[in-house]
């Protein structure tokens, strides 16, 4: 019975180390498929593989940041007979390996953490932002990976309400200069602003090119406008320059028969 007794404590122990052996090895069997890829994962959603590269259940891009980072170590070998300074440039190429690897690893989480697969969400993000927010968005967004989502949001929107408000300064200060006293005065001048640049626009688009048969078709059509008098043309097809040079020579020979 003793031996029996202590043959179950030891069964208990051994299996007390079992069960602790495999706790440790669930735990890390969840690590490590949580540091998978799950097509689950919101963080994929709208991935759109063609635009992006990202292969949702490889974990990777292709290409991958950085791709020919294992170049310099593709045929690398420590032997036996290697020196000291051997070793110790070798063992150096694989510490600039493995910060190659951190920052390839830095920039993919950067991606899956923002959201940055959804193509059609970012789109749509951009097409809600004004001219003025996308310029400023491609200048700071290099600066997105030092903060936060939500950082980052609040201080493109405070960049954004500075850029309007100087935008609007700018133009109380035109008002002033113009001689404007009132928001109404400079609506008006606004809007006629706005009209002198379309009709200026407008007059450059309708300039007649130099140029032969360029010269010929723009006349035509800015006399069918009206905007210019039609051009002369005989029935043979002859353009005034044509009929100022025949009569030039008709004057010229008719004045040499009367001498």
């Amino acid at each position: 019975v003793k031996d029996g007794k202590d043959s179950g404590g030891g069964a208990t122990a051994v299996g007390g180390v079992i069960g602790s052996g495999g706790d440790l090895k669930e735990s890390e069997k969840d690590a490590t498929l949580a540091s998978f890829s799950r097509p689950g994962d919101e963080r994929h959603e709208g991935n759109c593989v063609e635009l992006t590269g990202y292969n949702v259940k490889r974990d990777e891009f292709d290409p991958e940041y950085d791709c020919d980072a294992e170049l310099p170590l593709a045929e690398m070998e420590f032997r036996d007979t290697d020196s000291e300074l051997d070793r110790r440039l070798k063992l150096r190429m694989l510490e600039i390996y493995n910060n190659r690897l951190q920052e390839r690893a830095k920039r993919k989480a950067f991606i899956l953490e923002r959201g940055l697969l959804n193509v059609k969400r970012q789109q749509g993000l951009e097409r809600k932002r004004t001219p003025q927010e996308r310029d400023l968005h491609g200048v700071v967004r290099v600066f997105a990976r030092f903060l936060d989502p939500n950082e980052y949001e609040i201080m493109l929107e405070g960049l954004a309400a500075e850029s309007r408000i100087r935008n609007r300064i700018a133009e109380l200060k035109e008002y002033r200069r113009a001689g404007l006293h009132t928001l109404s005065e400079g609506e008006t001048y606004d809007a006629e602003k706005r009209r002198r640049v379309a009709e200026c626009a407008r007059l450059k688009a309708l300039e007649v090119p130099s140029g032969g048969k360029n010269n010929v078709r723009a006349n035509r059509y800015l006399s069918r406008d009206g905007l210019v008098s039609a051009p002369l043309q005989t029935s043979g097809g002859s353009t005034p320059r044509e009929l100022q040079m025949l009569e030039a020579a008709a004057l010229k020979s008719g004045g040499g028969g009367g001498v």
